[in-house]
């Protein structure tokens, strides 16, 4: 079993690629006075995927890589609603080895889309995300292929510790929780560290 710790994390930084790390960060005037205090935003759309799912992914299948769990011949499975597809996605494509990602036919057409570009064999399955998730659980187990879920490999899991070790020090600490980016009172969940809790942001 891994056990994720701060020394494994830093650890993590030299294995994800070069597009993937070190991403943007700035100071956010409007955020700032609304907070009043300086208020570093991350920006996590400048890399391939658009988003900061690449860097926990590429550990989780380089990981089941180099125990040979996955190979050319046998690869992984997941149900995702698009983010987390395409950073297995990437990471199977530059690795050589397969990925199937099951997405709810309501998926976002987009996302299902780019997930194929990468190079994903995405098979639409369910009405909804858990129903996908149940399909690629019994296909995995039927086929034998590696299953990944998002969040539960703790390779996967390093890329917030990641985000938080970078963050160390800044004091107050914002995290969406959600697929919602609306900022505003009663609509996004955050995660705050360090200092009594504050109300969250304006959009």
């Amino acid at each position: 079993m891994v056990v994720v710790s701060a020394d494994l994390i830093r650890s993590a930084h030299g294995r994800i690629p070069v597009a993937f790390r070190d991403s943007p960060q700035f100071i956010s005037e409007r955020l700032s006075i609304d907070l009043g205090m300086p208020v570093v935003v991350k920006v996590e759309t400048a890399n391939p995927i658009g988003c900061f799912k690449g860097r926990g992914t590429w550990l989780a299948v380089a990981e089941l890589l180099a125990r040979g769990a996955v190979g050319e011949r046998r690869g992984v499975m997941l149900a995702s609603a698009g983010n987390f597809g395409q950073g297995v996605a990437y990471a199977g494509r530059s690795m050589g080895v397969p990925v199937v990602v099951f997405a709810a036919e309501t998926a976002n057409r987009g996302k299902v889309a780019a997930m194929r570009r990468l190079g994903a064999d995405v098979r639409l399955a369910g009405e909804d995300f858990d129903a996908a998730r149940e399909v690629a659980a019994a296909c995995a187990a039927e086929s034998g292929w590696e299953l990944l879920i998002d969040g539960a490999d703790p390779w996967d899991r390093d890329r917030g510790g990641y985000d938080g070790l970078r963050a160390d020090g800044c004091g107050d600490v914002w995290r969406p929780a959600g697929a919602e980016r609306d900022l505003r009172p009663g609509r996004q969940r955050c995660a705050h560290r360090r200092r009594a809790r504050l109300d969250a942001p304006r959009a």
